[in-house]
């Protein structure tokens, strides 16, 4: 009984390994990007500060800031997948919030169109 344990441990072990090494490897796979534009009365808005939330399966939030930059544009890279919130407020007044959904190694599109 004893040689059996011996034996197995090793083949256990190296099983083990290989398995976190398969979860570490499909963890990278959820993620993806949010890109987007940040407008005010159809202009871009430049210089808004944007925010993504995302609830994680564990229940832990996931948050992530930027700013739009002269052309309003945006981007996040390495956003887990799922349902989100990007939220956009501006210096001078106004803000907006979208709802998304993002595929794991895919891209949500996000247009965040200030209002007071």
């Amino acid at each position: 009984m004893k040689k059996i344990l011996l034996l197995l441990l090793p083949i256990l072990a190296v099983v083990g390994l290989a398995q976190s090494i398969a979860g570490a490897t499909s963890a990278a796979g959820r993620t993806g990007f949010v890109v987007g534009m940040v407008s005010a009365h159809g202009a871009p808005a430049a210089g808004a500060a944007v925010m993504l939330e995302v609830v994680l399966p564990d229940g832990r939030m996931w948050t992530a800031h930027a700013r739009s930059d002269h052309r309003g544009h945006f981007r996040f890279r390495d956003v887990p997948a799922g349902h989100g919130v990007a939220r956009a407020r501006h210096p001078r007044g106004g803000h907006d919030e979208v709802r998304y959904l993002l595929a794991p190694d895919g891209v949500a599109r996000v247009h965040l169109q200030l209002h007071r």
